[in-house]
């Protein structure tokens, strides 16, 4: 058995790695989006029994804001991907898992392999996210460290 035949055997655990990722992300961007409007509630209300730490305005639109972005991440990787290789309908072929991958060994290979850096791409999209969620909040339990702004190029 050669690398190409375990790409293409191992690509249907890529996408099920894609869709898990991307649906963890979501759930995690419901509950920051959460954290942001209590944040801002709080300021707003002068209320501090939901928090033993006064948050700032900055941190709550930026959970906000990355709530957001995780919610919706496949469309936005979607728009990235069309915006920086022109490889929208690529992506969104790849989203459309009932279609074929083409009965060629090398094109099986092509798309397993864009499977494995599709699911590369969305989990560094989470690892950001988090680390901004960290900076957000003034450093979690977990001290994520290292720059979100990696994450995001190295998943373009």
């Amino acid at each position: 058995m050669d690398l190409g035949q375990v790409l293409i055997n191992a690509s249907s655990s890529f996408t099920l790695g894609v869709q898990l990722t991307l649906l963890l992300g979501a759930i995690f961007g419901v509950w920051v989006s959460g954290r942001g409007m209590i944040d801002i509630y709080i300021l707003a209300a002068g209320d501090n029994r939901f928090s033993n730490r006064q948050p700032s305005i900055f941190g709550g639109f930026i959970r906000l804001m990355l709530g957001g972005a995780m919610i919706v991440a496949p469309a936005l990787l979607w728009i990235a991907a069309n915006t920086f290789v022109a490889g929208g309908t690529n992506t969104e072929a790849l989203f459309n898992y009932s279609s074929s991958s083409g009965t060629s060994y090398c094109d099986q290979i092509r798309v397993a392999v864009s499977y494995l850096f599709m699911l590369v791409g969305v989990i560094a999209w989470f690892k950001a996210g988090a680390i901004l969620h960290d900076n957000a909040s003034g450093g979690g339990m977990a001290q994520r460290s290292g720059s979100p702004m990696l994450y995001f190029v190295g998943e373009c």
